[in-house]
């Protein structure tokens, strides 16, 4: 019956294997470290300054000024797709624990 209480626990109790909470969390904690990493690095690249971004035509003045907040979408999106991967892990390796 659906009232029944299984005594393994897990998501046939009814239990989630991770909280929705530490799930998320770790998704966005891999969008932040994303950011994080590629906006320094895309910073620190212009700093640098051995060698400017080019492009074509009418983009070529203003190439410089698109570097970092692309680098900053492109973490984010990879970011968050290693923030998953973990979560998803993460949720497999808790789910391993209450099956007998």
């Amino acid at each position: 019956m659906a009232h029944d209480v299984n005594e393994r626990g897990g998501p046939e109790a009814g239990t989630p294997r991770l909280p929705a909470r530490t799930f998320y969390g770790v998704i966005v904690a891999g969008v932040v470290v994303g950011v994080c990493l590629s906006g320094s690095a895309a910073w620190a690249y212009l700093q640098a300054g051995d060698r400017d971004p080019t492009s074509r035509r009418i983009w070529g003045d203003v190439a410089r000024d698109f570097v970092v907040p692309i680098a900053v979408m492109v973490g984010a999106t990879f970011g968050g797709l290693a923030g998953f991967a973990a979560a998803v892990a993460l949720d497999v390796v808790r789910a391993r624990r209450f099956t007998p």
